[in-house]
């Protein structure tokens, strides 16, 4: 179904038996262009009248308030109830970042940018993708503004545009070019060098992702996203052998992680079925 991540509060890249559609059902997305009043009607109906009846309050009470600072709290109030009381994604990250944008500060804008790109990454639905994209991107932006210094937020930014969030008219790969100027400075950067490399995995460069990803693991090999990307990109070449060992790796780094008290599998029980079932066979 094109919307079931909507209602899915946290990751679902690797459970790939639950989220990822059929042929036929990407077909039927097409150019399908959300906005945030069909997320948000489609999310309300999972709410009981009473609740309901109280977050349409609240909504009402930010659209007529000329005080900033009570929007701020309105907002955050929302964040808190899509969070907490329903857990669904979308509003969740929408209002955090409507708060944002009124306080209008470096770490809260980059807090909500990084919030809705880390999950543009989970999700698999396109359409969902690039809503998450382009509010991603408003917020980075507003972040430059700010402080055009800050090379998280051009890594951040670039990473946008591999999901959509190109404006009318933009050269394609504007967002890498954003990403490798500053890989290219500073070759130490794991983040800049892991968003290359998911820029190049999408784009159906999986020699140039495997580089990228090794890269990364070389800054930091406890890094379970890149050992699980590695793992599945050698998996699609079909190369079960550098597979098996990435997986390996993985599961090797949640072991020691948990040890050390760092890391509990049992809340992230979907993301490892797939390493686990390889690595067992």
């Amino acid at each position: 179904m094109l919307f079931r991540s909507l209602f899915q509060f946290g990751r679902t890249t690797t459970d790939k038996k639950e989220v990822k559609p059929s042929a036929p059902a990407r077909e039927e997305w097409g150019n399908t262009v959300l906005s945030f009043d069909t997320l948000l009607t489609l999310s309300k109906k999972r709410m009981s009248p009473g609740l309901l009846a109280q977050v349409e309050k609240k909504e009402a009470e930010i659209l007529s308030s000329k005080d900033k600072n009570q929007q701020i709290e309105g907002y955050r109030w929302l964040a808190r109830v899509w969070m907490d009381s329903i857990g669904v994604f979308v509003p969740f990250a929408k209002y955090t970042a409507e708060s944002a944008k009124l306080e209008n500060s470096e770490k809260n804008l980059n807090f909500a940018a990084q919030l809705l790109l880390d999950e543009v990454l989970s999700v698999q639905e396109k359409p969902l993708q690039v809503w998450m994209a382009k509010e991603a991107r408003t917020l980075f932006e507003r972040q430059l503004q700010l402080n055009p210094n800050s090379d998280s937020a051009k890594i951040g930014l670039g990473s946008c545009y591999f999901f959509g969030a190109a404006k009318e008219g933009e050269p394609p790969m504007q967002g890498v070019m954003l990403i490798r100027e500053i890989a290219e400075r500073d070759p130490n950067n794991a983040y800049a060098q892991r968003m290359l490399g998911v820029g190049a995995a999408i784009s159906g460069q999986k020699e140039k992702a495997i580089e990228r990803f090794l890269n990364v693991y070389r800054l930091e090999p406890d890094n379970m996203d890149v050992l699980l990307r590695l793992a599945n990109i050698y998996e699609e070449t079909g190369n079960k052998t550098e597979a098996k060992k990435w997986y390996q790796e993985l599961v090797n780094v949640i072991r020691r992680l948990e040890k050390e008290k760092k890391f509990r599998s049992e809340e992230h029980t979907s993301e490892l079925q797939s390493p686990c079932n390889l690595v067992c066979r």
